[in-house]
């Protein structure tokens, strides 16, 4: 090119250079369509052969971890608001995978949030919704938590059996934070 560009090109050059002209290799864009390699298999995969679906049953969260995605520091992500999935919305999501797995054995639901704990009762319903509407259908229930409602229900189980539980939690920019429970229910913080 530096020779064709300095009017010192021999025929070589100028032949080389034809020959990539007709390649496509000096078009404004010489990619004429880009194309995945599961291209043809997506209308099965998205009309009968989806195996997970998540719905986000809320963007509410009972922690405001500092690392969280959703804590505002972080481009292009939402952050943390009190927007809840609604029961309904949740038995149209299960009814849409349904109809588009029907060549799966057995298909994964996950919940996920915020905290979707905080949406246990919506959660059951829509688990009880699938079992009732969808017998015969195998389906593994998942859930993204960070365990602390589970936790606290164990805890206050133990309290009421009289049983002490101290109980360690670690994260980023906590030195330590101890949490012991007493028997009377009473909780002291140390660090």
């Amino acid at each position: 090119m530096q020779r064709i560009e300095a009017n010192e090109a021999t025929n070589y050059d100028w032949g080389i250079l034809a020959r990539y002209t007709r390649q496509g290799y000096f078009r404004e864009s010489r990619i004429k369509e880009i194309q995945h390699p599961a291209t043809p298999f997506l209308q099965f995969n998205l009309t009968k052969n989806i195996k997970q679906f998540t719905i986000q049953v809320t963007q509410n969260c009972n922690l405001r971890c500092k690392y969280c995605t959703y804590d505002g520091n972080y481009n292009y992500q939402r952050i943390h608001s009190n927007k809840i999935m609604t029961l309904g919305i949740m038995k149209k999501c299960v009814d849409f995978i349904m109809a588009r797995s029907s060549g799966i054995a057995e298909i994964s639901l996950g919940f996920y949030g915020g905290e979707p704990l905080l949406e246990i009762e919506n959660i059951k319903k829509c688990v009880d919704y699938v079992k009732e509407t969808y017998r015969g259908r195998s389906v593994r229930y998942v859930m993204t938590t960070n365990e602390l409602f589970l936790m606290m229900k164990i805890l206050i189980s133990c309290l009421k059996t009289g049983l002490m539980c101290p109980l360690v939690l670690m994260g980023q920019g906590l030195s330590m934070i101890r949490i012991v429970f007493f028997r009377t229910a009473q909780a002291r913080l140390t660090r």
